[in-house]
């Protein structure tokens, strides 16, 4: 009976780390991204690659292309890994709000405890951090 007890002890450890494992490994869908003409969307950030900015909402088949361009508003509560044109590369969470003037550094990167703003050009890729143990 103890042998019987102590396989289903594991097997119950075992489902509930791979549970809450996969929870912690989730993606949220709660990114939110504003265009210059007042259109709003969340869903999921999938990329941004020189300029074109890879979106998807849960009504979509596809992700759509956007033009970083003509993107007023980007938030996610993720990590991203972001390349910057003087080669930086940063892990953070990030906040691009355009409406204190393009010319400011309005794209933000939540390191922690630190924050370091940059101007939305100089943003040239980001991708999801890998959110696995």
């Amino acid at each position: 009976m103890e042998v019987h007890s102590a396989v289903s002890r594991a097997l119950m450890l075992i489902l509930t780390t791979i549970a809450f494992s996969s929870l912690a490994a989730a993606k949220s869908l709660d990114d939110i991204v504003v265009l210059n003409n007042g259109d709003r969307m969340t869903g999921e950030i999938k990329s941004l690659d020189h300029g074109e900015l890879k979106f998807k909402s849960s009504y979509m088949l596809d992700p759509v292309q956007l033009d970083w361009a003509k993107v007023t508003r980007l938030e996610s509560k993720d990590n991203y890994i972001v390349s910057l044109t003087n080669g930086q590369v940063v892990t953070a969470r990030i906040l691009l709000d355009t409406t204190a003037g393009a010319s400011e550094r309005s794209f933000v990167m939540h390191t922690g405890t630190e924050s370091v703003g940059v101007k939305q050009v100089e943003v040239i890729t980001i991708r999801l951090a890998d959110q696995h143990f």
